[in-house]
């Protein structure tokens, strides 16, 4: 009797089991749906982010300066907006041709052609000069000009080819940069500048993204500057 007493209570015990066991099984669709309803935030890192837009940074001398996430990425994309007392021609020759550094261009320490592709596009090389204590980096890059059929706007783009020339002892660095120049009346232009760095090393995320904005306003602000004074 106690033998029968014993598997009687296990049988009401696997069977309790399986009773919560259907009943957990039956849950889990309920629980899924209920998740699919949260939004991103309560899910943290399980939804993936999506691209932001572009967030003021500032707007002094007349450059409006953004920033943004990209998805994918650690690095925050900067974009600046200003208008120039030049025309898009004039803005454009201020670039140079890629065979030297510009004036205006601080970070550059060194830059030449690898390969001549056409009168608007090559493939170049540059040093870039990174304050202490970061090592220095290059970048490999094609440069395109792009002449809008309508409007008379150009747009230059720059665009990370670290493949396209053989490695060196620098931190090889990846960057997307567009400078779209668009006619407004007279002689004067607007610029729109917009890059998107990955400087490759160690170098954490949270010190590039408080500079990036900063640093590149900076370079914006010499190129009107030599505009200006030219």
């Amino acid at each position: 009797m106690l033998t029968s007493l014993k598997f009687s209570i296990i049988d009401r015990g696997v069977s309790a089991i399986i009773r919560r066991r259907d009943f957990t099984l039956l849950m889990i669709p309920w629980l899924l749906a209920a998740l699919l309803c949260l939004p991103a935030q309560v899910l943290g890192n399980v939804v993936s982010e999506q691209p932001s837009e572009w967030h003021v940074e500032s707007l002094d001398d007349g450059i409006q300066t953004s920033t943004q996430t990209v998805e994918g990425s650690p690095y925050k994309a900067a974009r600046h907006v200003v208008e120039i007392d030049a025309g898009v021609n004039k803005v454009l020759m201020a670039f140079g041709d890629g065979s030297s550094c510009v004036a205006w261009l601080v970070v550059c320490k060194q830059s030449r052609i690898i390969e001549r592709i056409s009168e608007s596009e090559y493939v170049g090389y540059a040093v870039i000069d990174m304050p202490w204590p970061v090592s220095n980096r290059d970048l490999v890059f094609r440069s395109t000009v792009d002449r809008k059929a309508l409007g008379g706007a150009v747009e230059l783009t720059q665009v990370a080819e670290p493949l396209s020339h053989p490695p060196t002892k620098l931190v090889r660095m990846v960057s997307r940069a567009t400078y779209l120049i668009e006619p407004l009346d007279g002689n004067r232009s607007r610029l729109t500048y917009t890059i998107h760095t990955d400087p490759g090393g160690n170098l954490s995320s949270a010190m590039v993204n408080a500079k990036v904005h900063i640093n590149t306003r900076r370079d914006v602000s010499a190129l009107v500057k030599h505009l200006q004074d030219g």
